[in-house]
């Protein structure tokens, strides 16, 4: 009897390390596939590869004994009785009947179920896969495994992924025979490479002969009365700075006087202006111009003169190829040599500092009194604020920004100090007096001419927007 339980015992716990190898098995192998469908499916297929391993405790089996068994007896009339502990299985044979008091008692079996003691995810990462979106996938197993800090380990490395260059494969159409050179299909496109390729040679002698044509007579249509032959007058002079324009039209087609822009359009105006040429030919260089441009030069002659392009524009007619390269020719190379200017000097003038300025104007208006009249427009000073009227200065002062002021207001002469001061409202003033109270030591040359620079800019713009008007006290400064 001892015997029979002995070898159920060791049976069960054969049976249980097998189940409990079984069990590691399926939970590896499940772990494994929802790890990899879950980052196939949210970073893409062919990224990682994912293998997961777990330690598990073993199953448990505890026996609890409750009562002697009642061993139930078989009816048999043999003299060899027999015992079924199980229902129908009978486990005990020639047994005594004197033995039965030594069966075994009733029990109660109960199994531990395993659980996971330690996981070990394991991935490898395709090599040319983003580092930045590993780590999230990272964060993404841990949270679909269960995976717990400081027990179960997330590892990856990175390695080159083999791609098949075999994998798209390719359709091949294999066709019987070898295809005839005279199908209905290869005729018709040759005889279509035939015509386009005789339309080509068409076109190509056509625009030839109007070349040779145009080239040879070079004269315009009878309503222009400008004799081919006249020369144009020999001072003719001006200048101007590069950058082309377009006209409207194709590429390959070239446009006279496409290097008059809008930077160069007042020296050109003047060049041509300075030179007194005739309606007709003012007429030539409008008709290339954009409309812009073409107004910006009729603005700079005389309205007789305007009179008479506006009128000759009318009518639309071929003009002289031989007058147009000589015209384009001369303007355009006295154009390139044209020098000075007031939007020069303007431009030039306004990279320098407030002090650099100021020292200019104070040597010219010692050294040349003519030369002083002409630049002194172009050179706005913040002491020129003084000039103002006080309705202008109470203009600009509304568009100041206090902090701004103040600085700039550091170091100036008492008398424009008091000027400005004046004309500010009263709590504007008291913000002033604070800022200088509290800046006043404090603040560097640079800064303060960086203030004034910013209003002397905010001055230039309210008189070109017409709200001040500063350019004709400075003429007359």
């Amino acid at each position: 009897m001892r015997q029979l339980l002995k070898g159920m015992i060791i049976l069960l716990l054969c049976s249980s390390c097998i189940f409990a190898a079984s069990d590691k098995y399926l939970v590896e192998d499940n772990l494994t596939k929802v790890a990899q469908k879950t980052l196939d499916a949210m970073f893409g297929e062919n990224n990682f590869i994912v293998r997961i391993q777990v330690a598990m405790t073993d199953s448990k089996y505890s026996v609890k004994y409750t009562q002697e068994s009642n061993p139930k007896r078989s009816k048999s009339k043999s003299s060899q009785k027999e015992v079924y502990i199980l229902p129908g299985v009978p486990a005990l044979k020639n047994i005594a009947p004197g033995s039965l008091n030594q069966l075994p008692y009733d029990s109660v079996t109960s199994m531990t179920a395993p659980r996971i003691t330690k996981m070990l995810i394991y991935v490898l990462a395709n090599k040319s896969y983003p580092r930045s979106k590993a780590k999230r996938a990272e964060k993404v197993l841990r949270e679909i495994l269960g995976a717990k800090q400081g027990r179960d380990v997330v590892k990856f490395e990175y390695k080159a992924f083999y791609e098949d260059p075999n994998k798209e494969t390719q359709n091949i159409t294999i066709v019987p025979g070898v295809e005839p050179l005279l199908t209905p299909e290869n005729v018709f496109y040759l005889i279509f490479a035939l015509l386009l390729l005789g339309l080509i040679v068409a076109y190509v002698m056509y625009q030839n002969k109007l070349l040779a044509k145009e080239t040879g007579g070079g004269q315009g249509g009878p309503a222009i009365n400008v004799n081919p032959n006249l020369e144009l007058p020999e001072n003719m002079g001006g200048g101007g700075a590069p950058g082309a324009m377009s006209v409207g039209g194709a590429p390959s087609i070239k446009y006279y006087f496409d290097f008059v822009t809008a930077e160069n359009i007042s020296d050109f105006s003047y060049l041509v202006n300075s030179q007194n040429l005739k309606a007709e030919y003012i007429c030539l260089i409008a008709s290339f111009l954009q409309a812009p441009l073409a107004a910006k030069l009729l603005k700079g002659v005389d309205v007789k003169v305007q009179t008479q392009v506006a009128m000759s524009l009318v009518d639309q007619r071929l003009g002289s190829k031989v007058i147009l390269d000589k015209l384009e020719k001369k303007l355009k190379a006295d154009l390139e040599c044209f020098i000075g200017g007031e939007s020069k000097v303007s431009n030039v003038l306004r990279q320098l500092s407030s002090t650099e300025k100021k020292n200019i104007v104070e040597l010219a208006k010692k050294s040349n009194a003519a030369g002083y009249r002409k630049i002194r427009p172009h050179l706005i000073l913040f002491e020129d604020l003084s000039l103002l009227e006080e309705r202008e200065l109470q203009v600009v002062l509304s568009e100041v920004n206090l902090e701004q002021l103040a600085v700039s207001l550091i170091n100036v002469s008492q008398d424009l100090f008091d000027v400005v001061v004046e004309n500010l409202t009263k709590a504007a003033k008291d913000m002033v007096n604070q800022y200088l109270e509290l800046k006043t030591d404090v603040t560097h040359a640079a800064d303060i001419e960086k203030a004034q620079d910013a209003i002397i800019a905010l001055i230039k713009k309210m008189d070109t927007s017409g709200k001040i008007n500063i350019m004709d006290k400075l003429r007359k400064a």
